[in-house]
């Protein structure tokens, strides 16, 4: 095989793999879907993520429900005893098993925001 026959063998094999990955040929195991973000992620009800880009630390629990409503869940006694709220949980996507986007809350002692969670998580 000549040199030339070789680096168009090699070319036409990487156009290929490029080709068949954009058109969904290899699964994404835990990809990140950059067209449709959120294709693993299930949202609490109330949820919008313009309002979860509002929330700020310090404020109070009672404002944080009116912005974003009621969380998925609450864990009760997570990272060194601080409640989090979680406003977003891994799904099965129909279309592949892609990342899903985290976010939560820690509530401190004195019941107002204490860290805010946003985050891509591979699982």
């Amino acid at each position: 095989m000549s040199p030339i026959s070789k680096i168009l063998s090699i070319l036409a094999i990487g156009f290929f793999c490029i080709i068949m990955f954009f058109i969904g040929g290899f699964p994404l195991s835990e990809g990140y879907n950059p067209i449709k973000p959120a294709a693993d992620t299930k949202f609490s009800s109330n949820y919008s993520e313009d309002n979860f880009n509002k929330v700020t630390v310090g404020m109070d629990t009672t404002e944080l429900l009116k912005l974003i409503g009621e969380p998925i869940g609450k864990l009760p006694n997570h990272a060194a005893f601080k409640p989090m709220w979680f406003y977003s949980v891994n799904k099965e996507s129909q279309s592949g098993d892609f990342a899903w986007l985290k976010r939560g809350v820690l509530i401190g002692r004195n019941g107002k925001v204490r860290e805010i969670q946003k985050s891509v998580l591979y699982e």
